[in-house]
């Protein structure tokens, strides 16, 4: 939800990194909390404490790709890099 809020305004960085969750299934878009947890009493929707926030790196890509930026790299278990769009052109992207 940061990085949706970030990409939402003006501020367009041309490149920036961000860290996944590592603990979330590769493939799958979750996100914790989630609108849907919003929607809960507070005593369900908060942090546990475990392993279990943050995005997946599928749900980073999917924001990433809504307001123009590509996953160019992924370094393992950590983060994810992304550029712009406009100024990767027609380079490689990797698939997720």
């Amino acid at each position: 939800w940061i990085l949706d809020a970030i990409l939402s305004s003006e501020y367009k960085p041309a490149i920036l990194t961000i860290e996944y969750n590592s603990n979330y299934p590769w493939g799958y878009p979750i996100a914790f909390p989630s609108l849907v947890q919003e929607q809960l009493p507070e005593a369900v929707r908060t942090w546990d404490g475990s392993c279990y926030m943050g995005s997946s790196a599928m749900a980073i890509a999917i924001v990433a790709e809504q307001h123009g930026y590509a996953v160019v790299d992924v370094e393992p278990g950590l983060d994810l890099y992304l550029v712009r769009r406009e100024l990767w052109g027609s380079r490689f992207v990797p698939d997720l």
